[in-house]
């Protein structure tokens, strides 16, 4: 991730979420979620434009980028 902000000038933020089998679904997915939502309303304080999140991960981080981008669409929020 260090490789990724320093290469493109992004900000980048990683999601320490619960890992199963300790933690049982769907609690990874909505942390996840919840930081997205926290960004949005939250993050100009830390630089962040609102406007211009882009989620992302590889193996089970791509299954959570996924799934939280479907919530938040179901949620209405894909445009907020």
């Amino acid at each position: 991730m260090r490789e990724y902000a320093a290469r493109s000038g992004m900000i980048v933020i990683a999601v320490d979420y619960s890992l199963s089998p300790q933690s049982r679904f769907p609690r990874a997915l909505n942390e996840t979620t919840a930081v997205v939502r926290w960004l949005r309303e939250k993050g100009t304080s830390y630089g962040v434009d609102p406007d211009r999140i882009a989620v992302g991960g590889d193996s089970a981080g791509a299954a959570m980028t996924i799934s939280s981008c479907i919530m938040l669409r179901d949620a209405g929020e894909q445009d907020a």
